[in-house]
């Protein structure tokens, strides 16, 4: 019996590890990619200028902003669209 719970307590012991393993590695990759778009960032305000920057922002968060004013209408023209089946059942 005692030879199963020292098995039982490496297999822990071991998963406990790995699990480690790649919490680090998850906080390393993610520490890589903030720095490699901090030095991306920092490249195209020196490459291009402040005010050049500024105006792709602006232009990218516009974009942005339209995608995001379009999901929204077709999310409530979905719902609208299932509270009036769901009306026309009762």
């Amino acid at each position: 019996m005692g030879n199963t719970d020292n098995k039982d307590d490496a297999v822990i012991a071991q998963s406990e590890a790995a699990m480690k393993e790649t919490i680090v590695r998850s906080y390393i990759g993610w520490a890589v990619a903030i720095f490699s778009i901090t030095v991306m960032i920092l490249y195209f305000f020196c490459r291009y200028g402040t005010a050049q920057v500024k105006k792709w922002v602006r232009k990218q968060m516009g974009f942005v902003q339209e995608q995001a004013l379009q999901m929204t209408q077709a999310t409530r023209a979905s719902f609208r669209r299932a509270h009036d089946s769901h009306k026309m059942a009762d």
